[in-house]
């Protein structure tokens, strides 16, 4: 499970409708661009986006080329090759929306390590740990995986971080794009074992 509360700042290239889901219940959505930096210049991220028209139900205000700041919960979904940003978003600002477009929040993350935890030291002499965890989804013809790589600067969670073990981390969402592709990382706030609850999720 890859859980992230965002702040997300961008432009709608997808305009709003109205639908209603299969018990009834109305819900919008839309679709925002989000241009983030890479190696070579720069790369739009698509971030389709659902609220409750319960709080939000005026589609005039969510048209297409309108700058926006949208936050709530932001899930991964991966298929195949592509991985697809879904947002449950609770509140929107459209006045004093900043020019730069960012991605900005917290992680929580439940899977597993990887084998390798590798020491490094920075710039400035401080060491830290950085290694991967995956999270995967239980599809009906096999798994989906999701790989986070993950930076421990505080020298505090020796115990909790080992290969292969199953954990739950909080930390920070931080995406950006490399060779075109684009990567999840997080700087870890706090680390402890986790036990999956059997039958709750088909993700892990």
């Amino acid at each position: 499970m890859i859980k992230c509360e965002v702040s997300v700042c961008g432009t709608i290239n997808k305009e709003a409708i109205i639908r209603t889901n299969k018990d009834g219940k109305s819900f919008m959505s839309f679709a925002m661009n989000i241009v983030l930096p890479t190696t070579s210049g720069s790369k739009v991220l698509d971030v389709s986006v659902l609220c409750d028209c319960e709080k939000n139900n005026d589609v005039s205000k969510f048209c297409v080329g309108t700058r926006l700041n949208a936050s709530g919960t932001l899930l991964f979904k991966k298929r195949g090759e592509n991985l697809y940003l879904n947002l449950y978003a609770e509140g929107f600002e459209f006045e004093n929306v900043a020019a730069i477009d960012s991605i900005k929040g917290s992680m929580l993350f439940r899977g597993k390590l990887g084998k390798t935890i590798e020491e490094k030291t920075d710039k400035k002499g401080n060491k830290y740990r950085t290694f991967s965890g995956v999270s995967s989804e239980k599809m009906s013809d096999g798994f989906e995986y999701i790989w986070i790589s993950f930076f421990d600067f505080s020298q505090v969670l020796d115990d909790a971080i080992k290969p292969e073990t199953k954990v739950e981390i909080a930390g920070t969402l931080d995406l950006s794009f490399f060779k075109e592709k684009l990567t999840i990382s997080s700087r870890i706030k706090s680390v402890s074992p986790y036990v999956p609850v059997a039958n709750t999720s088909n993700q892990e």
